[in-house]
C-alpha cells in the first residue's frame, strides 16, 4: 500500500498544537506557525496501519471448483477426446485407456453369470412331465432286465439259441469241406462255355475288320463282353480249385463261437454279478424318479443362488476395471493442461487433466499471517482488485479457512506462518478473469455479506 503522506504532516501539526497549550495555561490561544515537513526521496515511509476491522493479503484467481485427473491404473493411452481450451460436461470421457484385456474379462463374466442364471431358473421351474415319462421308461426298463436275469431263459429260448449253433456248425463244416467234385465240374463247364464265346466273338472281329472296317465297333462291343465273361467264369472256377480261404474259415467259426456263447448264456443260471449290475440300475432309476416327482432340493436351489452372486460380484468388478480405462469429467468446466500424448504407456496416479469450472473464481490467499487470520471468517465481505485490471474492482465472500498453516501443510516452507482462505469471487467482470492472476484482496473483518 502507498503511504498517506498527508496524514502524517496532520499528526504533526496536531502535536505541535498541543504542546503550545501545555506550556502557556489551558485555554490560551497560541499561534503557531506549522514547519514544514520534508521527507527525503530516497527513505521508504513506513507502511500505515489499514482501518479497523480491515485485514489484507495477497493471492491468485483459481476456480471455486477444479481437479487434476489421472487414471487409477496404467495401460497404452489410445485416445484423447479434448484438447486444452475445450468446454466439457459431467460424464463426458476424456481419454481412453487400451482396454482389450478388461473387454475380454467382462465377457468372460457375462457368459458366466448367464450360465449361472439358467441353471438356477432350470431348478426354480420344476420337473417337466416329459422328465418324469423318461425316467420311468428307464424304470420299467431295468426292471424288465433284471426280471429277465432272475428268472432265466424259456425252453423256446433255449431251443433257439441250440439252432443257431447247429446251423453256424454246419455252415463252418461246409467251409472247412471244401468245394464238391460237382460244383467244381460245374464251373469248368462254364469256363469252356466263356471260351467258346470268346473264339466266335473273335472270329466275327476279323471278318468284320478285315472285311468291312466300318462295322467293326459293335462286333469289337461283343467281343469284350465275351471276353469279361470267360476272365469272371474262370475266377470263380479257380476259387472254388483251392478251397476256403483263412479269412473264410475265420468267420464261419467267429459265427459258430457267438452262436455257443449265446446257448451257454441262456441255458445257464445268470451270473451274481449280472444280477447285481442289474439291481443296481433298477435302484437309480428309481431314485432318479422319486427325485424328480419330488422336485428340486432346496439345498441344489441354494448352491446355485451362490453361484449367481458369485458371477454377478464377478461381474461387477469386470465392469469396475473396464471403467478404470476411462478418464470421466466430474463436472461441467473447461480444460486447462493436457500433459499427455496418443501411444504413451500411462502411469497410475499420474495427473492427464487439468479442470476448472470457470464459471465461478474465487481467491486463494498466499500470505495472510497468523496475527491477520485470526480475525477473519466465513461470511466476511472482501473486495479485490486484481493486477492485471487496473481500476476495476470486485467483490466477494470468504467461503474457507484452512485449519493448518501453510508452514505445517508444507514442510519446505519457511518463514512467516501463512494461512490460506478461500474468497468467492461474487461480483464484478468474471469473464475478464484468468486462471493464475494476482490479487489483492481487503477482508471486511466485521461485516458478512
Amino acid at each position: 500500500m502507498k503511504p498517506n503522506f498527508l496524514f502524517v504532516i496532520l499528526a504533526l501539526l496536531t502535536f505541535v498544537n498541543l504542546t503550545a497549550c501545555d506550556a502557556t495555561g489551558a485555554g490560551s490561544p497560541v499561534n503557531v506557525q506549522p514547519a514544514a515537513v520534508e521527507i527525503s526521496p530516497t527513505e521508504t515511509p513506513l507502511p500505515l496501519p489499514l482501518p479497523s476491522g480491515l485485514v489484507s493479503a495477497e493471492g491468485m484467481v483459481a476456480p471455486v471448483q477444479e481437479a487434476r485427473l489421472a487414471f487409477a491404473i496404467g495401460g497404452r493411452l489410445v485416445a484423447i477426446n479434448f484438447n486444452q481450451g475445450d468446454p466439457v460436461t459431467a460424464g463426458a470421457t476424456l481419454a481412453q485407456l487400451d482396454d482389450s484385456d478388461q473387454q475380454i474379462n467382462l465377457q468372460s463374466a457375462q457368459f458366466q453369470l448367464a450360465q449361472a442364471q439358467a441353471e438356477l431358473a432350470d431348478l426354480e421351474a420344476g420337473v417337466t412331465p416329459q422328465e418324469i415319462t423318461r425316467a420311468e421308461a428307464n424304470l420299467v426298463k431295468a426292471q424288465a432286465v433284471l426280471a429277465k436275469l432272475l428268472a432265466g431263459a424259456s425252453p423256446q429260448e433255449i431251443a433257439e439259441a441250440r439252432a443257431q449253433v447247429a446251423i453256424t456248425q454246419a455252415q463252418l463244416d461246409q467251409v472247412l469241406a471244401g468245394t464238391r467234385p460237382e460244383k467244381l465240374e460245374a464251373a469248368a463247364t462254364q469256363v469252356l462255355r466263356a471260351e467258346m464265346d470268346v473264339r466266335l466273338a473273335q472270329a466275327q472281329y476279323d471278318r468284320v475288320v478285315f472285311g468291312v472296317p466300318t462295322d467293326a465297333e459293335p462286333v469289337a462291343i461283343e467281343l469284350q463282353k465275351a471276353t469279361l465273361a470267360y476272365e469272371s467264369a474262370k475266377a470263380q472256377h479257380d476259387e472254388l480249385a483251392n478251397g476256403p480261404t483263412n479269412a473264410e474259415i475265420t468267420v464261419a467259426q467267429t459265427q459258430v463261437d457267438a452262436a455257443q456263447a449265446t446257448l451257454d448264456r441262456v441255458a445257464t443260471a445268470p451270473r451274481r454279478e449280472d444280477v447285481l449290475q442289474a439291481q443296481s440300475d433298477v435302484t437309480q432309476a428309481q431314485a432318479q424318479l422319486d427325485q424328480l416327482k419330488a422336485g428340486p432340493l432346496a439345498p441344489k436351489i441354494a448352491i446355485a443362488q451362490a453361484r449367481v452372486d458369485l458371477a454377478q460380484t464377478n461381474l461387477a468388478q469386470a465392469e469396475t476395471e473396464l471403467a478404470k480405462t476411462q478418464l470421466k469429467a466430474p463436472f461441467d468446466g473447461t480444460v486447462s493442461a493436457v500433459t499427455g500424448y496418443l501411444g504413451e504407456m500411462i502411469q497410475p496416479g499420474a495427473p492427464l487433466f487439468i479442470l476448472g469450472d470457470t464459471s465461478r473464481w474465487q481467491i486463494i490467499t498466499k500470505d495472510l499471517v497468523e496475527a491477520d487470520v485470526a480475525k477473519v471468517q466465513v461470511g466476511q465481505m472482501a473486495r479485490i482488485n486484481i493486477d492485471a485490471l487496473p481500476g476495476q474492482e470486485f467483490t466477494g465472500k470468504v467461503i474457507s479457512i484452512a485449519p493448518i498453516s501453510d508452514a505445517e501443510r508444507d514442510q519446505t516452507q519457511a518463514g512467516e506462518v501463512t494461512y490460506t482462505v478461500q474468497i468467492e469471487i461474487t461480483n464484478g467482470p468474471v469473464q475478464t478473469l484468468r486462471w493464475g492472476m494476482t490479487a489483492f484482496v481487503r477482508i471486511e473483518t466485521g461485516e458478512k455479506l
